[in-house]
């Protein structure tokens, strides 16, 4: 009977922990449950507004420290990221203002300017001319010397067939050797015949001649000199040549062409005063961007050093008063929820402030955001044209006017001159080539022959020894000499084997066109001399397409209207006042004092674990907020616009497209992981902190997205120009819509790793930090007598480390887990013992004053197991009733302490 009374009792501690087992031991029921979508909700729920107190002592810390500066702070809250609050305070809005007025000006004149097309086209042909380098400032004749040898040369009576022979003697005989030298790798006649062939050519080169008469006749060096003259004459040629293929397309009439210059000149200059005055203020312009555009948009990719639980929307600030009201977080923090709520109430301050700054900025709807909106899409538009000069119409009249006089100057004897040129440039060769054969016949063929060796080695009397003299042929020195000799000059032997009498007859006869060539391309290389200043106009032509290309924009309404700036001068003010006022709403947080604030300065250094915290919670919201957006009709959506695209498209276009595709499917994938995630997460029903990092460790199985999502939804904006049609510009803005949301949303997870793996030790720092917090609120002792024992006073400073006051708790809640199933195992030993008593007759039952003897040794040693545990931790421990299904209360005397040892906190209640 005693069995099946006690079966009951052990079947509700196994299932409903009804005696106040220790949570680890519940929580092992539930391993193998999944949470279910509200649960996995509300753990993230609670882990934000834990991350959120944590993030608002770490504040309070950290500006009543000083380690926070107020710049620091202001760039968070308003997500200025680069900015400093500084910049915008010394923003220069008058000179803002002449910017805007230049703009407005510039499009009140450009579309009254007349077609440049005449001037363009002229000045793009005239371009093309002096786009061709030419450092050339005059040009000069050879002189009367080169004349008058060129004159004695045509005189004279030698015969030049002699030489124009001997050099072709020697070219043969250079062939003939080069067979011997490499047989047997070339040739394809028998040895004998390749001997024969070789004393041949040796017996024409050794005929007897005299070529010391030409070497008289060429003694001079008037022909050779006359080439360097000549070196400058192919630039001349070249240009005289150029010119005169476009001349036909330049002609300056003031008639017409010079309206048409004064209204360039006007708002060329218009627009070169604004282009530079954009570049000089292009730090003002980054900051108004920040300011009024980028900072609206909180990328989920970006980090926040000091306020990472509230990165999303300063007005979480005002958040955390509602937190401390949640009777979990008030659980959590150990009953200083008041105290940090008082510690907190400059917080609502800070965030009025902060939306103060806001509201001075404006919203999208509001007028200075519009004027500003507008202002900046027209500096981004200017700022793709190059920053030019002004332009005088005077330069511009005098470079067209220079154009037109130099036809005048075009020789008209090009030709001539050309093929009078490449003729003496033929001649000073050839004179040079003869010289060098000269110089052959002196040392092969004079008097103490090299060649009659070679002539007596090459007569065979036997065909059979054709290749032995072959071999000896090419082992001979004398031959190696003679081949190398003609080998080194085998240039100048071709040039000296042509006519040279033709050539000479040839340049004496058009010598004479040379000067007027001369006097002309003189004066044309002066006249275009001020054609070279198009080169210092930043290239006109392309600045006039930019002039047409601005014109049209304005008309067409693409450039937008005239700006109203004085909203925008009111708001930069405004801000700058209502910036002010947050300044001053931080330096007072700053200067607080008061107990509740002291105790936070006092408490640990909270600043990385709120980092840490923040930063994970924020990833992990952000993947379930993630895992539920909209993403169903984006492959249809894609697979459309793929379509549509047109062939003629551009390639970035193209690769946008292919980019989203992409992207669809990675967010499936991605989707996936954050569902696999969730589905590995257990309920948690602990109370303990510490147990909520399985979110985060499991957490890491989740890769993410590496895309920059904001970076992608501006390319899909550019799409639209390749897509006509209303409908698919509605889907484009679709997705970039998305983007834009995702790109709040997903974040690197990858470099979140770190933090969710140290996620265990981050919670155990918090729940340390909120036990620190009480531990600093013990009220202080009264005056200690010999009967009334002290109890301990807990200052900041007595406090121990984090890590012994970490042992300390667990070692108090150890003994106690110990003392509870320490109780539970000798119940059901003596049951077990009094089942072996009886010998398992569950019916047979002792008399009362057995079973009350029984009990009493239980009752002992129950006592004596709680008295050993007492010895340990220094406190009596005294049962309270328990009541079905709550963990038993403990009523907790401290044991005074020496002043020569550390405090123990008080053990937190379950």
């Amino acid at each position: 009977m005693f069995i099946l009374n006690i079966i009951p009792i052990l079947l509700l501690i196994v299932t409903t922990n009804a005696i106040g087992l220790p949570d680890d031991i519940a929580y092992n029921r539930s391993r193998l449950e999944r949470a279910t979508d509200e649960e996995f909700s509300t753990a993230i729920k609670q882990m934000e507004m834990i991350s959120r107190v944590t993030n608002g002592i770490a504040l309070q810390q950290g500006l009543s420290k000083g380690s926070i500066t107020n710049e620091e702070l202001i760039s968070e809250l308003l997500n200025l990221r680069d900015v400093e609050p500084s910049d915008i305070m010394h923003l220069d809005t008058e000179e803002f203002k002449k910017l805007v007025e230049g703009i407005h000006k510039l499009s009140e004149i450009i579309p009254t300017t007349k077609s440049s097309d005449p001037i363009k086209i002229r000045l793009d042909t005239l371009n093309s001319f002096v786009n061709k380098p030419i450092d050339v400032e005059k040009v000069e004749e050879p002189g009367p010397e080169f004349l008058k040898a060129v004159t004695t040369l045509k005189k004279s009576t030698l015969d030049w067939k002699q030489i124009e022979g001997f050099a072709g003697r020697l070219k043969d005989f250079h062939g003939k050797a080069t067979i011997v030298a490499n047989f047997p790798k070339i040739g394809n006649k028998i040895p004998a015949d390749t001997v024969d062939d070789f004393l041949h050519a040796i017996g024409k080169v050794m005929r007897q001649i005299d070529l010391s008469p030409f070497k008289a006749e060429l003694a001079g060096d008037s022909i050779s000199k006359a080439k360097e003259k000549l070196k400058d004459f192919p630039k001349v040629v070249k240009t005289v040549n150029d010119f005169a293929n476009v001349e036909k397309e330049l002609s300056y009439k003031s008639k017409t062409d010079d309206p048409i210059i004064k209204s360039l000149e006007k708002s060329m200059n218009v627009l070169a005063t604004v282009l530079e005055q954009m570049w000089n203020d292009h730090e003002i312009i980054r900051i108004l961007e920040k300011l009024y555009i980028l900072r609206r948009h909180r990328s989920g990719n970006q980090d926040s050093k000091l306020i990472p639980a509230f990165s999303r929307d300063t007005s979480e600030l005002g958040l955390i008063s509602n937190d401390l009201k949640d009777s979990w977080v008030q659980a959590e923090v150990n009953g200083q929820a008041s105290i940090l709520e008082k510690a907190f109430q400059p917080f609502s301050a800070l965030k009025e402030k902060t939306e103060k700054v806001d509201g001075s900025i404006g919203t999208s709807t509001d007028a200075s955001f519009t004027e500003i909106n507008l202002v900046l899409s027209q500096i981004e538009y200017l700022s793709q044209f190059s920053q030019i000069s002004g332009l005088s119409s005077e330069t511009l009249v005098k470079v067209l006017k220079s154009s037109d006089e130099a036809k005048k100057y075009l020789p008209s004897n090009r030709k001539t001159i050309e093929t009078l040129y490449q003729n003496m440039i033929q001649l000073s060769k050839h004179v040079t080539s003869i010289k060098e054969v000269f110089k052959i016949w002196e040392k092969l063929v004079k008097p103490k022959n090299k060649l009659t060796e070679l002539k007596t080695l090459a007569t065979l009397t036997d065909d059979s020894k054709a290749v032995e003299v072959l071999k000896k042929m090419q082992q001979n020195a004398n031959f190696k000499d003679a081949l190398k000799t003609v080998e080194d000059a085998i240039e100048h032997i071709k040039i000296a084997e042509l006519d040279f009498k033709k050539t000479v007859e040839s340049v004496v006869s058009d010598y004479n066109k040379m000067a007027p060539f001369v006097k002309q391309a003189n004066e044309f290389l002066k006249t275009i001399e001020p054609m070279r200043q198009l080169s210092k106009l930043s290239n006109p032509t392309s600045v006039f397409k930019n002039i047409e290309t601005i014109k049209d924009a304005i008309t067409n309404k693409e450039f937008g209207e005239k700006v109203n700036i004085d909203p925008v001068i009111v708001s930069i003010e405004n801000t700058k006042s209502a910036l002010k006022e947050l300044d001053d709403s931080i330096n007072s947080i700053k200067s607080a004092k008061g107990s509740e604030i002291e105790r936070l300065v006092g408490a640990t250094d909270a600043s990385e674990t709120a980092r840490n915290i923040g930063s994970a919670t924020k990833a992990v919201s952000s993947m379930n907020q993630f895992f539920y957006l909209d993403t169903s009709k984006l492959k249809a959506e894609i697979e459309k616009l793929r379509q549509g695209l047109s062939v003629q498209a551009s390639i970035e276009k193209k690769n946008t497209v292919k980019a989203l595709a992409s992207l669809e499917i990675q967010i499936q994938n991605f989707k996936h992981e954050i569902e696999s995630f969730k589905g590995s997460v257990q309920p948690i029903t602990s109370s303990k902190l510490s147990d909520y990092s399985e979110i985060f460790e499991k957490a890491k199985s989740v890769k993410g997205i590496t895309r920059d999502f904001f970076a992608l939804s501006v390319l899909v904006g550019e799409l639209k120009e390749a897509y006509p049609a209303p409908g698919d510009k509605q889907i484009i803005d679709e997705i970039k819509d998305l983007l834009v949301t995702m790109d709040k949303l997903c974040l690197k997870y990858s470099k979140y790793q770190t933090v969710f793996d140290g996620s265990k030790n981050t919670l155990n720092n918090i729940d340390l930090l909120f036990t620190n917090l009480k531990v600093s609120n013990v009220a202080p002792p009264a005056k200690q007598t010999k009967t009334t024992p002290q109890i301990p006073v807990f200052k900041y400073d007595d406090i121990p480390t984090g890590k012994k006051v970490k042992n300390v708790i667990l070692m108090s809640e150890f003994i106690r887990n110990w003392i509870i199933g320490g109780s539970i195992v000798y119940a059901v030993a003596m049951t077990l013992y009094l089942c072996y008593t009886y010998k398992f007759n569950p019916f047979q039952r002792k008399n009362k004053k057995g079973r009350e003897s029984d009990e009493k040794k239980v009752e002992e040693a129950r006592e004596k197991n709680m008295k050993k545990a007492d010895e340990v931790q220094g406190t009596t421990i005294t049962p309270a009733p328990l009541s079905a299904g709550k963990t038993p209360a403990a009523t907790i005397t401290p044991t005074p302490l020496s002043a020569s040892k550390t405090a123990t906190p008080t053990p937190k209640k379950t």
